[in-house]
């Protein structure tokens, strides 16, 4: 899914690209990005199920 929208951005702004290697390397340092932020998410925290935790 989140595939497809990348492609199609890429192939967006490919055209302010002269060059394909700048283009190239654009695309990998976005997929990078994305790879750190996955890398990089906080654990997920146990759901409460909408209740208060008494302590």
């Amino acid at each position: 899914m989140w595939q497809e929208a990348f492609e199609a951005l890429m192939a967006e702004v490919a055209g302010r690209f002269a060059r394909v290697e700048p283009r190239r390397r654009a695309r990998a340092f976005v997929l990078g990005l994305q790879r750190t932020a996955i890398l990089n998410r906080p654990a997920r925290e146990p759901s409460t199920g909408g209740h208060a935790l008494n302590e």
